[in-house]
């Protein structure tokens, strides 16, 4: 949700030019589809269509390549240091290093809140980030 959000803050921003990417720490769901939950808030909340979006496994992505990361959680940072993500990628974790509670299972209104909360977060991080390109 937070990766749909961000790609929506930067083309209403002007912004379309930067690409915006998601990618997880498990290979357990390689291929998974967005929960249905996360499907309804997204379109009905915020208009984004996020049906096509598919789980993919950050150690595929090659990191390398990107200028910053975004984590959901501190442990989702420390998953990537272990990973030998470089230096030079600067690395946020969301909601000042506090992170983003996993929806994942929750009731409509579980996933509302959290993407009202990413929503946020993805202002902010646009914020942010946009200040030092």
């Amino acid at each position: 949700m937070l990766a749909a959000l961000i790609l929506a803050e930067l083309i209403r921003r002007g912004r379309a030019d930067i690409a915006v990417e998601s990618a997880g720490t498990t290979t357990a769901t390689i291929g998974w589809p967005a929960h249905e939950n996360a499907v309804i808030v997204m379109g009905r909340e915020f208009g984004l269509d996020i049906s096509n979006h598919r789980a993919r496994w950050v150690g595929k992505v090659g990191l390398k390549s990107f200028t910053h990361v975004i984590c959901l959680s501190p442990e989702h940072e420390q998953f990537l240091f272990g990973h030998g993500v470089s230096s030079k990628v600067v690395i946020e974790v969301a909601c000042f290093g506090e992170g983003i509670i996993d929806p994942h299972g929750g009731s409509i209104e579980v996933y509302r809140l959290c993407a009202i909360t990413l929503e946020l977060e993805a202002r902010r991080l646009c914020d942010k980030f946009l200040e030092t390109l």
